[in-house]
């Protein structure tokens, strides 16, 4: 335990000495347990340098999988807590934005048949929650792993399609207009998510299509609620959202969808877990139920 704890102080103090604090050891302990660590794997993990150690190609491998088992061991003591008072098991799981009535009706449906469940829920990028699913934080995720340099660390099965449409503050100049040209709202104050999003590439990709950039006026954020409360109070914002968490913008009578002519775009969702990694019965069973019901 203390060798993989070590390797991910390091990796957060930059200092060898501050490790040893960090997991309350002596420095030249610590020194003992880097070296065992090296000696075993046959790679020099860290580099020294001005801003203190820093980890190599293979030091940053080696902290990856420190990370995955001291979370898998506090995920174990956790289940076994929850085995002791007789409750079924605790899942942690994410997904994107449009992702969330899907991933939401599965847990529902979840506690139909396993009443005791805990679950933690986290919403993300897809970057985010690959980072996530690696960090072992959390077991199962609703994404797209076309935005990682390593899709096969993930093993994955399609979900349904993810439809996006434009919305805006009902008091925009063009709201009661149809097929907008997309060059028409240029001069518009955009929320957008952040750089490498599928969204973010799909916006960006439609707005050259036109001859122009990105529009000068963004407002980056991958909030709903934050989306809502710029459309619902500023009649020059509009913005894109999945289809499947426009109702609960639409809601809002302030808010309205645009007619915009524009490529459609229609991105594929994925159901994703760490390759060669076991699901635990509740996340194998929420598994299944994403994909009967996307």
């Amino acid at each position: 335990m203390k060798h993989f704890r070590l390797l991910v102080a390091i990796d957060e103090e930059k200092s060898l000495l501050k490790a040893a604090d960090a997991i309350s050891i002596t420095q030249p302990g610590a020194s003992k347990l880097l070296r065992d660590i090296e000696t075993a794997f046959g790679e020099i993990l860290f580099d020294r340098s001005p801003h203190g150690l820093i980890a190599n190609e293979s030091g940053l491998c080696a902290i990856r999988y420190a990370q995955l088992i001291l979370n898998d061991l506090t995920h174990l003591r956790d289940e076994l807590v929850n085995i002791k008072n007789d409750y079924k098991g605790f899942l942690s799981v994410g997904m994107t934005m449009g992702a969330t009535p899907l991933m939401c009706d599965g847990l529902l449906q979840l506690l139909e048949s396993q009443p005791g469940s805990k679950f933690q829920i986290l919403e993300g990028t897809s970057f985010q929650l690959l980072k996530w699913l690696e960090e072992g934080r959390i077991e199962l995720a609703i994404c797209r792993t076309n935005v990682s340099p390593r899709p096969e660390t993930y093993a994955t099965s399609p979900l349904g399609q993810e439809e996006i449409i434009v919305i805006s503050n009902t008091g925009h100049k063009l709201a009661s207009k149809t097929a907008i040209p997309l060059s028409d709202l240029i001069p518009d104050r955009w929320i957008v998510f952040a750089p490498g999003t599928p969204m973010r590439s799909f916006l960006e990709r439609v707005f050259r299509a036109t001859g122009e950039g990105l529009p000068d006026h963004i407002i980056e954020t991958t909030s709903l609620l934050v989306i809502t409360q710029f459309l619902s109070s500023d009649p020059r914002c509009c913005a894109i959202i999945p289809k499947s968490v426009a109702r609960t913008v639409l809601n809002d009578t302030n808010i309205c969808e645009l007619d915009v002519a524009m490529e459609r775009l229609d991105l594929p969702n994925l159901v994703v877990q760490l390759a060669g990694r076991q699901l635990s019965k509740s996340a194998q069973a929420l598994k299944q139920y994403l994909i009967k019901n996307s």
